[in-house]
Formats: structure tokens, C-alpha cells, sequence
């Protein structure tokens, strides 16, 4: 078994192919049924993929000055676990060691900070699709008008590191690195979280801090003389601590169905928030809707 980043969305999915599995009288015994049956709660099953939509409304906030909410109605997503290897969107990894405690993987991930100074949709799109949590981030409706700054998308590849005392709790460690050459930053990330089920509802809390170095912060953050206006100061980012909260919870009502919702707040380090660029000192994200899904093994 795998533990999931996407933990209550890719939870779900992995319980749709249970139910197939079970349903079939020639494959109940087999030991990938088994393995499927005993994965509950933060995790999939080796050599499972799942694909799924949802349906609502939500929207995302930028930090920029003059940044527009983006209108969230539609979130697709997917995932394939493989014996070691697993792609969650646009996250992927290779577990280097795995117990019933703990996991280390080689991993890499979009950084979100893109996001904000893109015009094309697709770009914007694809940034998103990283998912940490329930379902991935919003595709934009319109071009931004205050994405006059340009800067470009990074992928970040590095170690990831979890550690799972009980069925509940989750301690994660992740050190990363600008593997695409656009600000050759670094990012080193510390959460926390904690899953639980109440009846049907599956819900999950978790927090966690973020340092930034200045290379990442100031790539994006920082300005040059002259680059907002004429004779404009310049302005050097440095490296600084976001921090994060967040709440999931997913709610099953009909056979592949389900009402789920996500509300994620960011404190912005006080680097960011000094920036020219920046007119908001935090960012906030909620959706609420319904999903689809359906999945398997190979």
C-alpha cells in the first residue's frame, strides 16, 4: 500500500475499486482485493489508478496588487500507483522505502507561485493540478490583468518524508529544489495533519510551514529598478516562512458520488508581503461541490 498526498480524494476512489473488486466472485480472494480491503483511510493500493471530476463553485485568491479571484466550477483529477512509482496530477514520485510507519520518497511538484502571474489558461491550469489535499487547484476563467510581471512556471524535485504514528495522524518533511533552472531556489516544507471519520464523513485538518529561500522568493517577489515604472526602486526578496492551514472533508451519498469541500488559508512571510507586487498579506482558497470517480488495478 501507498499513503496519499491526496488523501480523502484519492481514499475515495481507492473504496469505488473495492466495491468493484468485491463484487466479482473470481477475484474477492486474490491478494490485490486484500490489499485494496486493507487500505483505509490515508492511502491506495499498489498498482491502482482512479480518475474523477468534480462539479461546484469555489474561488482563489492572488496576493498581487490588483489580483482578481479566480471563479472555480470545474476540478478534474487522477492518479496511477505503481509498485514504487505513482503520478498524483501533476505530482510525481518513487518510494524509496515504505513501512507501516514510514515512507521516503524522491518527488517532485509544480510550484504554485506561477500561478499568479500567468495569462495563458492552460499554463495556469497545469500549475494548479499539483493537489495537495482533496482535488487540484482552479482553472482560471479570464486573463489576469495583473499579471503584467513576467514570470515563469518551476518544477521543484527533491526528498519527501512521512511519518504516520496511528491511523490519524500524519508528520510530513519535504525538501525540494528548482529542477527546471528558472530561480534555482529551494523550498523545505513541515506539516501536520489529522484524519477521522464521523459516520460516512471523512475529514481532515492540517497545518504546516513552509521556508522559502531567497532565490525562489526573490525570483518571484523581488523587482528591478524600473520594472513597475519609470525610476521605480528596486526591491529584493528574501527568504522568509509561509504558513498554511487547512480543512477537507468528503461525504459519500451515492454509489461513485460524493459532496465534498476544501478551505485552505496561507499567512504570507513578511518578504512577500513587502513586496510591490504583493497588495495582500495572505491567500485563501475554498471550493465546495460534487464528485465523480471511478477506478481500478492493473
Amino acid at each position: 500500500m501507498k499513503y496519499s498526498r491526496a488523501c480523502i480524494f484519492a481514499a475515495l476512489m481507492s473504496a469505488s475499486a473495492v466495491a468493484a473488486q468485491q463484487s466479482d466472485p473470481k477475484t474477492s480472494e486474490s491478494s490485490e482485493v486484500q490489499e485494496l480491503i486493507a487500505c483505509e483511510g490515508d492511502c491506495v493500493a499498489r498498482n491502482s489508478w482512479a480518475v474523477g471530476a468534480a462539479l461546484g463553485y469555489g474561488k482563489y485568491s492572488s496576493p498581487l496588487q490588483n489580483g482578481k479571484e479566480r471563479h472555480i466550477a470545474f476540478l478534474p483529477s487522477f492518479y496511477v500507483y505503481a509498485d514504487k512509482f505513482y503520478i498524483e496530477n501533476t505530482t510525481t514520485g518513487y518510494t524509496l522505502i515504505e513501512d507501516e510507519f514510514w515512507s521516503i520518497d524522491i518527488k517532485g511538484e509544480l510550484n504554485p507561485d506561477g500561478i499568479y502571474f500567468q495569462n495563458n489558461k492552460l499554463d495556469a491550469f497545469l500549475s494548479t493540478t499539483g493537489s495537495a489535499g482533496l482535488f487540484p487547484l482552479p482553472l482560471p476563467e479570464e486573463e489576469q490583468e495583473s499579471a503584467e510581471i513576467d514570470r515563469s512556471l518551476s518544477y521543484l524535485g527533491g526528498v519527501g518524508v512521512d511519518f504516520y504514528p496511528n491511523a490519524n495522524w500524519r508528520l510530513s518533511f519535504d525538501l525540494l529544489t528548482d529542477i527546471t533552472a528558472v530561480h534555482h531556489g529551494q523550498k523545505l516544507g513541515l506539516g501536520l495533519a489529522y484524519q477521522n471519520q464521523f459516520g460516512d464523513l471523512t475529514y481532515q485538518l492540517s497545518t504546516g510551514a513552509q521556508y522559502r529561500s531567497r532565490a525562489l522568493n526573490d525570483y518571484y517577489y523581488g523587482v528591478e529598478n524600473g520594472e513597475l515604472s519609470y525610476r521605480s526602486p528596486a526591491y529584493r526578496a528574501d527568504a522568509g516562512w509561509n504558513i498554511k492551514y487547512e480543512l477537507n472533508f468528503n461525504y459519500p451519498f451515492y454509489e461513485k458520488f460524493a459532496l465534498i469541500g476544501r478551505y485552505q488559508y496561507q499567512d504570507l512571510s513578511e518578504q512577500i508581503v513587502l513586496s510591490p507586487l504583493v497588495g495582500d498579506n495572505s491567500t485563501h482558497y475554498y471550493f465546495i461541490g460534487v464528485s465523480w470517480h471511478f477506478g481500478g488495478q492493473f
